[in-house]
């Protein structure tokens, strides 16, 4: 779901939310393999711009920041007590190109 506000007449700005799920995985985190009770669902705070540069194309750039970590790592001392906790944020740059049908 997106707000727009139209800075200049061919440039708006967007701000909304984004929902983003995991299909699927089979990336490695230096040696861990990412595993099935990291997140699959995730939402996302989204900023960005619009520019008309015709009547029927359009150019978009948006950063979305996600809002929930999809994976934790605590490390441990060797007493077993906790010492460092990690989450990873999901941070994207989208760029795409419209073209309009009408």
């Amino acid at each position: 779901s997106l707000a727009y506000y139209q800075i200049f007449p061919s440039l708006e700005f967007q701000l909304g939310i984004e929902l983003s799920i995991l299909l699927a995985s089979d990336q490695y985190r230096s040696t861990i393999r990412i595993l099935d009770q990291d997140r699959k669902l995730d939402i996302g705070a989204l900023g960005g711009l619009c520019y008309n540069f015709s009547e029927r194309f359009d150019i978009e750039a948006r950063y979305v920041f996600g809002l929930l970590p999809f994976s934790n790592l605590t490390i441990f001392d060797q007493a077993a007590a906790p010492q460092v906790d990690y989450s990873w944020f999901n941070q994207v740059l989208q760029v795409g190109l419209l073209y309009r049908l009408r």
